[in-house]
């Protein structure tokens, strides 16, 4: 069984430049939290089992879209925290090399530390600036890109505006998928749905609960955008086996 550990080094709370790390075992869950928020979740004794809704609907979203495919088969991840998704996707499709972008190092140092983490070429886990990281990246590089960043709770805005959906469209695949988390409810969600279309994604759906999806409400709702259309059948069936069974919405442009 993989235990979340407590060393000297690594106590499970820190005081870190992003805020206070705790790591909070409950039976074999292990819960990272910065400044009281949970930002993370994992089991254990399952790397698979992912117990945030949202994580559930990209994981849902990756298996309908991604076939591995070689040495393009790769995976990032803008946000680690505690690379709950990373890990169930190297258990998954072990062949699959992973980058997880944190920017915080003792963020990095800590999970490391805490978890049994895969190590490269399965995951490797990078302390830089997500901006950064998509600016440098080749064109058409990844299969899967996964936005999940946050600062006090808010995405980053150099991260959520045109410029940044342009190099999420250029770094994509043709055939891959680019899932955001964002958490300001549906009017939000729709911004970002806006910015893949402008991008050049042609096909762009909004996921989440009746609840999250609807306006005035708080919850997160995932923004999934692709160049060439998923199949959304597949895709409503995989969504219905989440814990909390999850909505499609299209885009009114595609």
């Amino acid at each position: 069984m993989r235990r979340a550990r407590q060393t000297e080094a690594h106590p499970l709370v820190i005081d870190a430049a992003c805020g206070r790390i705790e790591c909070v075992r409950e039976g074999n869950m292990a819960t990272v939290y910065i400044d009281g928020r949970p930002s993370s979740a994992l089991d254990l004794s399952d790397p698979t089992h992912l117990s945030f809704g949202y994580m559930q609907i990209m994981d849902a979203a990756a298996r309908v879209a991604y076939t591995p495919a070689g040495e393009r088969s790769a995976a990032l991840h803008l946000g680690g925290c505690g690379c709950a998704l990373p890990r169930a996707w190297a258990r998954r499709w072990p062949d699959t090399r992973q980058v997880a972008v944190e920017i915080d190092p003792d963020m990095v140092a800590a999970v490391r530390a805490w978890f049994d983490l895969p190590k490269k070429p399965a995951l490797s886990l990078r302390c830089e600036d997500a901006r950064d990281t998509i600016v440098a990246a080749p064109a058409r590089r990844y299969r899967l890109v996964v936005r999940d960043v946050f600062a006090a709770g808010v995405c980053p805005i150099d991260l959520a505006d045109a410029q940044a959906w342009a190099h999420y469209a250029r770094i994509v695949t043709e055939d891959g998928l680019v899932m955001v988390n964002s958490t300001g409810g549906v009017g939000a969600a729709r911004a970002q749905a806006d910015r893949a279309r402008e991008a050049g994604l042609e096909w762009v759906r909004l996921v989440g609960t009746r609840r999250a999806l609807t306006p005035g409400k708080a919850g997160n709702v995932v923004v999934l955008a692709a160049h060439r259309p998923l199949d959304d059948a597949a895709l409503h069936r995989a969504l219905q086996r989440c814990d909390d069974p999850a909505q499609l919405r299209p885009h009114p442009s595609g």
